[in-house]
């Protein structure tokens, strides 16, 4: 499934072979570690209620909308790479994108329904075409401003 949500179990221990126990556990459930940033990363594996759900509701290129209806906190995991520039908002309200695996995203969701929309906006497009924008700004001045001060010459016979 390209959504699908994990509960967490434990944080990875310092000096544990996180390879090793994610491999032993899953053989019995399907399990991911997620890596936080200046905390320890996270065990997490897919044991939910029959009660839990996620749907992918719209799915387009650069933006993709879920429906989740958890019975207690979760994880959802999105099997997408986890690429800079994707932002998450789960309610309306931006939250953090974390990596699983170190290869997909995940994101953090409280119990109960929420709407999950996941949105790629990569800041350096943005700043780029600020960028541009000033350039050909400048670019119109500098244009304009050679007009008035260039004088035509007198020509000779």
């Amino acid at each position: 499934p390209r959504l699908y949500i994990v509960r967490s179990l434990r944080d990875v221990k310092p000096g544990e072979d996180r390879d090793r126990t994610l491999a032993a556990l899953f053989e019995k459930v399907p399990s991911v570690t997620i890596e936080r940033p200046g905390k320890p990363d996270l065990i997490a594996a897919a044991v939910v209620s029959p009660r839990d759900s996620v749907s992918l509701t719209e799915s387009h290129p650069e933006e993709m909308y879920a429906l989740t209806n958890l019975r207690a906190p979760a994880w959802l995991i999105i099997a997408d790479q986890a690429y800079p520039g994707w932002k998450v908002f789960v309610s309306d309200r931006e939250a953090p994108l974390y990596t699983a695996c170190g290869l997909l995203r995940a994101v953090e969701l409280p119990a109960g329904v929420s709407d999950v929309r996941i949105s790629f906006q990569p800041e350096v497009f943005h700043r780029g075409a600020w960028i541009t924008l000033m350039a050909l700004g400048l670019t119109i001045v500098l244009l304009g401003a050679s007009l008035f001060t260039i004088e035509p010459k007198d020509e000779v016979r």
